[in-house]
């Protein structure tokens, strides 16, 4: 017997999510409606909900924020899925980085919810680490991000050394990453003038080509920027990470030296659009 709880300021959706839940099997009584985040969370401590399903824009609490409430309190196990019109995807990876089960988009077909529903059931319940300054980003979390931005892209990413960055010359973008609440910066990103170009010649500028000279980086470099600035989520998944400033930089070898040799983790990834051309990026967090 599954138990679940619909978080939306809106009736009429209510009554969509749970005729759709009802029809496919699942008992009413065990549906349960609430109108806000906050009225979620207190019930989800006595009901103890296989999964919550919730609007993200709503009055008060987001879904989003109801997520981080659930992720930092004696609920961090429960499931948790949002139904939204949300498409900004450094707010759609923010909310993977936290481990939600699944994003729908209004309006959703009754079938697409349900299969969203079973196969997030059938998954393992998450689990949180103590400290989110050591969970490191995987190949997964990079290639949700690549397909958010963009969503063709057939990637391939492998994880590499995080020592190849230390033979890089030439000019590399530098992104800084700090903590919305201090802005605190507690991590670096670096990503090859290859990956530059792919990035930008997928977005539209030129052909992605690896070999392209100065003029076609810089013209590349804002689609790279807000490449960099979807990833800010995944340095801590469970408090807001902004990246405060990106640029075009030459490399240093000898500054490069000491956040690859001392950080509190790094992690590299070669990323690769079979026919195109292929970059490397590197996440370091700091502290």
């Amino acid at each position: 017997m599954h138990r679940f709880i619909i978080v939306d300021d809106s009736r009429a959706t209510q009554s969509i999510i749970r005729r759709a839940l009802t029809a496919g099997g699942y008992e009413k009584e065990q549906v349960h409606v609430v109108s806000g985040g906050a009225e979620a969370i207190e019930l989800a401590a006595t009901l103890k909900p296989d999964l919550i399903i919730t609007d993200w824009h709503m009055p008060g609490m987001t879904g989003l924020e109801m997520l981080i409430k659930l992720r930092h309190s004696n609920h961090e196990r429960i499931r948790v899925g949002i139904v939204t019109t949300e498409t900004n995807e450094i707010r759609l990876a923010e909310a993977r980085s936290h481990g939600v089960s699944f994003i729908l988009q209004k309006p959703f077909r009754d079938e697409e919810l349900l299969e969203s529903v079973r196969q997030a059931i059938a998954e393992p319940l998450p689990v949180m680490s103590d400290d989110s300054a050591l969970l490191v980003p995987t190949v997964k979390q990079v290639l949700e991000v690549a397909d958010g931005f963009v969503p063709d892209g057939s990637w391939e990413i492998r994880p590499i050394p995080l020592e190849t960055f230390e033979h890089l010359s030439g000019k590399v973008l530098l992104g800084v990453f700090a903590r919305a609440t201090d802005n605190v910066a507690i991590g670096l990103g670096l990503m090859d003038s290859s990956l530059v170009n792919l990035l930008g010649g997928l977005a539209g500028t030129d052909s992605p080509d690896s070999s392209a000279g100065d003029k076609a980086l810089h013209e590349a470099d804002s689609h790279a920027q807000r490449f960099m600035g979807m990833l800010a989520a995944l340095f801590d998944p469970h408090h807001q990470t902004l990246m405060t400033r990106a640029s075009l930089v030459n490399v240093k070898l000898e500054l490069l030296a000491k956040p690859l040799k001392h950080n509190r983790w790094g992690v590299a990834f070669e990323l690769a659009v079979p026919g195109f051309a292929s970059g490397s990026l590197a996440l370091i967090r700091m502290s």
